[in-house]
């Protein structure tokens, strides 16, 4: 009722007052009670009670007196409330300061650079990272503008949207080409961000940048390498590779891979193991063995053939090397396949005539000569059926001398064939003194009249060289 009515209130009989009416006042032996709101510049900020356990009538003066004590009291209560508010504002500000501190000390020591601006982009404060990264002291930049760091590599577009990005509220990133107080060029990774008051109103704007010209310098020697890797490795006979170490992955294959096995460079890089179906089943075992056990050693040195899709087959000189990185783990295998094709065709010619030499020079019989020098040749142009044939007394036909492979039935046919222009490849190369090269003998006009000798034999092509004397 105090509380309510702000007013002091006396009961001269509790048990008689209808107030306390069905109250536990009335229970425990209180006669007289009175009360006065505590209040504190027109606040309530409690009530001052006392109670009589005799009726004590009147009550004027006891009114008074307590509405003294309860000016007094109310004004304690107001005083231990300010002290502890004080109290807390003082921690809340000691506790702020220290923040501050803090974090002026994180500023000053980030080794990103640090820079403030009002809304208009004058300079308010730098910190030491700027001052090392551009070579300006803070003296020399507060009240400008930061347009003293332009390189002149960004074009007015680039710094138009920045100001609309960081107008509208939004951080700016970028990657910033500038120039030092001594005009040297650096780059900076850099954010700039609007900062807002509790309005939501632009009041400053803060730049963070981490300076990356290092990096930027070896990424860009990096490109550089490896496009001077690419011109090598694109331009070259040989077929240069890197793999992971089990060699289960291609990170890298040149296109010289496409020339030499006539198969695509995807082709490779979908399936690894693809290079090795087009080795020749005769090398293909010891060529794997020596891939899964020698690179990593760096002996791997394989000399093997692969026949590409269109039958041809080539020599290939393998090499593989082991790659470590930094802690010395091996982490790539690099290689290099070389076409030696020719030069294991010169290989085998001067091996084939150093063997026909020999035996002409032991007295061997002529046959035989002329079947071994067949023979070489079918080695050396595998597929090919030779023969030679040798030119009569007369001049006017050829004898057969050897064909160690021919169906004898097609040998024994063009026994005797005479010299002459349309007389098939052999007749018509004795006949010009010249090479005669025919790919198709069931349509050539060269061996209209002979081609039925062979034809039923399987036979579909021929060249014919003269043997001159």
């Amino acid at each position: 009722v105090i509380a309510a009515r702000l007013k002091p209130v006396y009961v001269e009989d509790a048990r008689r007052d209808p107030l306390l009416k069905d109250t536990p006042f009335q229970d425990r032996g209180v006669r007289s009670m009175l009360g006065v709101p505590l209040k504190c510049n027109g606040a309530l900020v409690g009530v001052l009670h006392v109670d009589w356990l005799t009726v004590r009538p009147g009550g004027a003066r006891e009114v008074h007196l307590l509405e003294i004590m309860a000016e007094q009291c109310a004004a304690a209560i107001m005083n231990a409330q300010a002290y502890q508010e004080a109290k807390r504002s003082a921690a809340t500000l000691a506790e702020s300061a220290a923040h501050l501190r803090q974090f002026a000390r994180v500023i000053e020591q980030t080794a990103d650079a640090v820079l403030i601006t009002d809304r208009d982009g004058l300079v308010q404060y730098v910190n030491p990272a700027f001052e090392e990264s551009t070579g300006y002291s803070a003296a020399e930049v507060i009240g400008r503008k930061p347009n003293f760091l332009k390189s002149g590599q960004h074009t007015p577009e680039f710094y138009g949207h920045l100001w609309r990005t960081i107008a509208g509220g939004e951080p700016f990133r970028a990657t910033f080409a500038n120039r030092d107080k001594q005009g040297a060029l650096f780059y900076e990774e850099k954010t700039i961000t609007p900062i807002k008051d509790d309005r939501g109103d632009i009041t400053h704007f803060v730049s963070t940048a981490k300076d990356v010209t290092n990096e930027r310098i070896k990424a860009q020697e990096l490109r550089e390498s490896e496009e001077r890797f690419r011109q090598l490795a694109e331009n070259i006979s040989e077929v240069f590779w890197l793999t992971s170490p089990a060699m289960d992955q291609v990170i890298y294959i040149s296109p010289a891979y496409e020339q030499v096995w006539g198969r695509t460079c995807a082709s490779l890089y979908a399936s690894p193991r693809d290079w090795l179906d087009a080795v020749m089943p005769e090398d293909r075992a010891r060529v794997l063995q020596a891939a899964l056990t020698k690179p990593a050693a760096g002996t791997y040195d394989e000399e093997y053939r692969v026949v590409r899709p269109d039958g041809a087959i080539r020599w290939i000189r393998g090499r593989a090397f082991p790659v470590h990185n930094e802690d010395g783990r091996l982490y790539r295998i690099a290689g290099v396949a070389s076409d030696i094709t020719e030069r294991k065709c010169s290989e085998r010619r001067n091996a084939s005539e150093q063997r026909v030499l020999e035996m002409l020079a032991s007295g061997g019989p002529l046959p035989q000569c002329l079947a071994l020098l067949a023979r070489e040749c079918e080695d050396l142009l595998p597929g090919t059926l030779c023969s030679v044939m040798l030119l009569d007394a007369e001049g006017r036909r050829l004898r057969l001398g050897a064909a160690p492979s021919l169906p004898p039935g097609y040998v024994a046919a063009i026994d005797g064939i005479e010299v002459g222009r349309g007389v098939g490849s052999c007749g018509t190369a004795a006949h010009s003194g010249r090479a005669v090269i025919v790919s198709d003998i069931a349509t050539d006009p060269l061996w209209a009249g002979c081609k039925e000798l062979a034809l039923p034999h399987g036979l579909r092509a021929c060249s014919s060289v003269p043997i001159m004397g």
